[in-house]
């Protein structure tokens, strides 16, 4: 799947969205219909695939297409202000990480502790 990037992506991004824009032209992500194949296998297909792109690929996150087991790269999928922000954001309304089965964002830290 290839998305184009840019143009209004780009304006409501800086204002109001969790993202930053991207510096790419293009989002790029892979599907695979390899129904027996592990999620290390497809992992390792992926890092492959992204690799063969050379410069053309920038390694920026989406937090929309991480796969599960991407948990580490929550974080890259923002900028750091943006990410203090979703944890802020998280430690109002989600303190004790009720909703923490996806790519979680973990609460802030309260107030004081």
């Amino acid at each position: 799947e290839i998305q184009q990037l840019g143009a209004a992506l780009v304006e409501v991004a800086r204002e109001r969205g969790a993202f930053e824009p991207s510096s790419a032209a293009y989002l790029l992500h892979l599907e695979s219909a390899a129904i027996k194949a592990s999620l290390t296998d497809l992992a390792k297909a992926t890092t492959d695939a992204f690799a063969a792109l050379g410069d053309a690929y920038t390694g920026e996150k989406s937090y929309n297409f991480l796969r599960g087991d991407e948990q580490p790269h929550v974080s890259q999928a923002f900028s750091l202000s943006k990410f203090e922000r979703l944890r802020e954001i998280k430690r109002l309304y989600d303190p004790t990480n009720v909703f923490h089965l996806n790519l979680n964002v973990q609460p802030a830290n309260p107030r004081g502790a």
